[in-house]
């Protein structure tokens, strides 16, 4: 009887390691691969049942007691605080299935950081190897867009085809021409946003840790394409975040006579921009949106400085808001 019981325990320990493993890699990996923008598509909600499902395998082991206490930090708990107080917001939202489907989706991205804590401790290799796994297929399908999606766009643009959706000042076909590749992101700020927090991790892992020489390589080489596909985004705002984090660190990090030297650098970039204005004038049209939605976002701001407008209300409020330029 004794032999079957450890018998039994073992074969439920192995399962739910299968389990844990397979729901690890699959939450990693897929979580670029799944976001186009529309919480609506099935993708995404598959993605969101996934994670659900994850929780609930933790939550059914405590209640089981299979163990004995669970993992969590300050800023998850910062987190909780942050979800709760836009409950609110949710409800005043002006489109209520869109502000109730944002809300969803950030509620269950908190229950898939609490899984993460629980099923990451000894799965550290594994979930590296998944976190490396989504970048590949993501670079993937960046550079495939540069090679035949964004030239057919280009060409369907041209025919006509997009006429029902372009602008008079024909934004769409300044997008497809000069916007840069955006992965499964839609946008390619984002798509940037993205490389730029996954890249240095893992770089940082591969050659820190105790990893084997093929690991080191595969990283070497998939963080050299995403630098392509980084480049490929034009993002002008990636760059600056990458500098201004550069610039962070250096400043830290150093004691000796060099330690300031990232402020020498930006004063000669501002005195080259103060002196040559051609520099600045491929950055002005961005700077200039960007001014605008700021300006209409303090406007709203100022209306109901509390309360607010609610999840999604400033793609249908803006309009009235922002300046005419």
């Amino acid at each position: 009887m004794v032999e079957r019981s450890a018998s039994d325990a073992a074969l439920l320990a192995s399962i739910r390691e299968r389990v844990h493993a397979t729901l690890l890699v699959l939450l990693i990996a897929l979580r670029p691969l799944v976001w186009d923008g529309d919480p609506t598509q099935p993708a995404n909600l598959a993605y969101l049942v996934l994670a659900v499902i994850a929780v609930s395998v933790v939550v059914i082991e405590g209640w089981a007691g299979s163990v004995s206490s669970w993992r969590w930090t300050f800023s998850g708990a910062l987190f909780a605080l942050i979800v709760a107080a836009l409950i609110p917001a949710c409800v005043r939202s002006p489109l209520p299935m869109e502000g109730g489907a944002l809300w969803l989706m950030l509620a269950v991205h908190l229950g898939l950081a609490f899984y993460l804590m629980q099923a990451l401790p000894g799965r550290e290799r594994l979930a590296f190897a998944a976190l490396a796994a989504g970048l590949v297929g993501e670079v993937l399908v960046a550079h495939g867009q540069r090679l035949w999606v964004l030239p057919g766009m280009a060409a369907a643009s041209a025919n006509g085809e997009f006429a029902a959706i372009e602008t008079v000042g024909g934004d769409l076909a300044e997008r497809i021409a000069n916007g840069g590749v955006y992965g499964t992101f839609t946008l390619a700020n984002t798509f940037a946003a993205y490389l730029v927090l996954v890249v240095p991790p893992l770089l940082v892992s591969a050659w820190t840790r105790s990893a084997d020489r093929w690991s080191r390589a595969v990283v070497t080489l998939a963080a050299g394409l995403a630098a392509w596909s980084f480049v490929g985004a034009s993002s002008k705002g990636a760059v600056l975040a990458i500098a201004i984090a550069s610039s962070m660190g250096w400043v830290i990090v150093r004691r000796d006579r060099w330690r300031w030297l990232p402020l020498a650098l930006v004063a000669v970039a501002l005195s080259a921009l103060a002196l040559r204005p051609a520099l600045w004038e491929p950055m002005q049209a961005s700077t200039r949106v960007r001014a605008g939605y700021w300006l209409g976002a303090s406007t709203l701001i100022a209306e109901r400085p509390i309360a607010g407008h609610g999840i999604g209300a400033f793609p249908t409020l803006a309009p009235a808001a922002m300046p005419l330029w």
